[in-house]
């Protein structure tokens, strides 16, 4: 399995996340899984729609990912 980037989550976190969920009795529809999911929640809570539309298009443009993904995701040889 691929990860995602070089601070992705595991799958052991998201079982663990999803055991609680299927286990949990209280009404809530939605959990995170890992750092990378709360900061995203936080900048979707915290800026308006327009900015954080523009910061999620600017992240996954070509050009972000010739810039920074290449050292952030490397093929696995």
């Amino acid at each position: 399995m691929d990860e995602i980037g070089p601070r992705g989550s595991r799958p052991q976190d998201a079982a663990k996340v999803i055991w609680q969920a299927a286990n949990d009795s209280s009404r809530r529809l939605r959990y995170s899984v890992g750092i990378d999911a709360l900061a995203l929640l936080a900048a979707r809570r915290l800026l308006p729609d327009t900015l954080f539309r523009d910061m999620i298009r600017t992240s996954l443009s070509r050009a972000s990912f010739d810039t920074l993904g290449q050292y952030i995701y490397r093929a696995k040889a």
